[in-house]
């Protein structure tokens, strides 16, 4: 919480940017999609196209990560939460959702 406090602080009190995006999300510590009636939605490559989405129009958003990547399930505990990293710092493959 005092990292999200700092960020806002510098992002505010900043004369480099005119205005500023943040993308923040946290609890990704399971990367499947749900999949029932309604079909396949969500997962990890859901989130990450949104993010590539928002920081093709705006290229200096910052993305925060509140954490809890490597808890909460048993996937998330057996990898430390790696491969999320790891498909985050992936190129964007879409442009637009």
């Amino acid at each position: 919480m005092k990292s999200l406090i700092l960020v806002f602080l510098l992002a505010y009190s900043s004369h480099l940017f005119s205005s500023v995006t943040l993308l923040y999300f946290n609890d990704a510590h399971d990367i499947q999609p749900v999949v029932d009636a309604f079909g396949e939605r969500g997962g990890l490559a859901r989130l990450k196209t949104c993010i590539d989405s928002v920081k093709s129009e705006y290229p200096n958003a910052w993305v925060l990560f509140g954490g809890d990547c490597a808890g909460g399930t048993l996937f998330g505990a057996l990898y430390q939460g790696k491969p999320i990293v790891r498909a985050m710092n992936e190129k964007p493959v879409f442009n637009k959702i």
